[in-house]
């Protein structure tokens, strides 16, 4: 791999680890607002259980990501 390839291959395993917190984030979230609002019409449930299965895939794609990116990295 070329040093630019190298310098790349960081630079999208560092993103993918941002992206990955990011998501974390969002689902603690949605996870609180699902919690608050669990008394709310069948609608909004549905709404928030829809975005949590959302984000919760998301996430499974960013490991699935991370993985892959890992096992191209350079050695240290």
């Amino acid at each position: 791999m070329t040093p630019a390839g190298s310098d790349e291959l960081l630079a999208a395993i560092r993103r993918a680890d941002m992206l990955m917190r990011e998501a974390r984030s969002v689902l603690r979230r949605l996870d609180r607002l699902s919690g608050a609002a669990a008394e709310a019409e069948p609608a909004v449930r549905r709404l928030l259980d829809e975005a949590v299965a959302a984000v919760e895939r998301l996430t499974e794609e960013l490991a699935h990501q991370q993985q892959v990116l890992r096992r191209h990295r350079p050695p240290h």
